[in-house]
């Protein structure tokens, strides 16, 4: 028997429309709920974003909040507050040395000027006019000192410094880094004790080994109590060249003694008349970031007996 197909056409048109809206329906209800979800989601990245932007120079201390942050942006939040930290201690640091870099010109470009000032003031003798002119130019020695410290510093912490290693004998480097710090020496009635071999082969960047010298040599005439003793010793040991620089008078406590590698580190505060301490310069610090740099390492020891010593440790050849 024949039967027509025009209301099960109907019923098929219809079923057809009503699955074509259905599941448009549940497509646009889906990506409107998963708009949302995706909005509500990222809304702590979107405040996150906001705390960084409001983040300035002036507000370092500033730190973000990962409490309300899904527990994938956690670590992120962590890491750019551990970021934030090194930036303000960072900052913290280039503003405090430029104070102390101010303040370290200021005294000896105030002595500099008395001295000049008092010997225009009025006629003098010849000797008067050579003793000011010898004050003006020690005074000038110590600011070029510091300054070129502190270019080298600067070099050294952008990572421009380069080795230029050459042969050398650390011995004979030693005693003719020394010869510009005899006469301050002998006006101090320092005894200088020296403990060398013959000759100790080195190959290292004589220039860098110089400034290192120097800076130790002259923190232990500067910083030696007056009639006291500077001791130079040098032993090669298990393929290192170990130099040690000790001087008398030290007032550097035991607990304090790694600081003396800090830059203008002030110490001594509680043993003063005035409370205000000693001041180590730039001096060992840059022989900290010299010695590194030959791959070699530099300690300091202070004992109760008040004897300063430091320790450079410099690879043999």
């Amino acid at each position: 028997m024949g039967r027509g197909t025009f209301e099960t056409d109907q019923a098929l048109g219809r079923l057809r429309l009503l699955l074509v809206c259905g599941c448009a329906g549940a497509i646009f209800a889906s990506v409107a709920v998963l708009s949302w979800l995706v909005r509500r989601g990222l809304k702590p990245l979107g405040y996150a974003a906001a705390e960084i932007a409001a983040i300035g120079e002036t507000s370092l201390s500033s730190r973000l909040n990962p409490g309300d942050a899904p527990g994938e942006l956690a670590p992120i939040i962590t890491r750019l507050n551990d970021l934030l930290a090194r930036l303000e201690s960072a900052f913290a640091r280039e503003k405090a040395i430029t104070a102390d870099v101010a303040h370290e010109l200021r005294t000896p470009l105030a002595g500099l000027r008395s001295t000049l000032e008092v010997s225009i003031s009025k006629e003098r003798a010849a000797i008067r006019y050579q003793e000011a002119m010898a004050k003006s130019l020690a005074i000038c020695r110590q600011m070029q000192q510091m300054v070129e410290n502190l270019l080298e510093l600067a070099r050294a912490d952008a990572g421009q410094l380069e080795v230029a290693s050459e042969a050398a004998d650390l011995v004979a480097l030693l005693k003719d880094c020394w010869m510009p710090f005899a006469h301050r020496a002998a006006e101090r009635r320092l005894e200088v004790a020296w403990e060398l071999p013959e000759s100790c082969p080195v190959t290292t960047d004589r220039t860098k080994v110089r400034l290192i010298l120097n800076n130790i040599f002259d923190n232990a005439v500067t910083y030696a109590d007056a009639g006291g003793q500077v001791t130079i010793a040098l032993h090669p040991d298990n393929g290192r060249v170990n130099v040690s620089i000790s001087n008398t008078g030290s007032r550097v406590a035991e607990v304090d003694v790694g600081r003396v590698f800090d830059r203008f580190w002030r110490g001594d505060a509680a043993r003063t008349a005035k409370g205000n301490g000693r001041r180590y310069g730039l001096g060992l610090p840059l022989c900290q970031k010299l010695v590194t740099l030959l791959g070699g390492s530099i300690n300091a020891l202070t004992t109760s007996g008040g004897t300063f010593a430091v320790f450079v440790a410099l690879p043999a050849p």
